[in-house]
């Protein structure tokens, strides 16, 4: 389910860049910043607006992975609030 949904997001939007992606939804945000502790990304959601936040401290292919784990919460369990703990990469 997963990966045949992805893939059709690639094929969609002609990228696999998560990033590149999220600029086609006009409510989803993205904002990178320093993050406390373990916490390597977060998604949350906020009357109909779903933001996702990336620890800026990782590296570019790191915040690339986050982004995608991110934007899968984002599209497949919408009004769900997680964090992505270094511990469950």
């Amino acid at each position: 389910m997963i990966k045949a949904k992805t893939e059709k997001l690639i094929r969609k939007f002609k990228t696999n860049n998560p990033f590149k992606i999220i600029e086609n939804y006009k409510n989803i945000l993205v904002y990178e910043m320093p993050l406390r502790g373990n916490v390597r990304g977060l998604y949350q959601y906020h009357k109909g607006i779903k933001f996702i936040f990336i620890n800026s401290d990782l590296s570019e292919p790191a915040k690339n992975m986050i982004c995608a784990h991110e934007l899968g919460h984002a599209l497949l369990h919408t009004r769900l609030n997680v964090c992505f703990f270094k511990e469950n990469t």
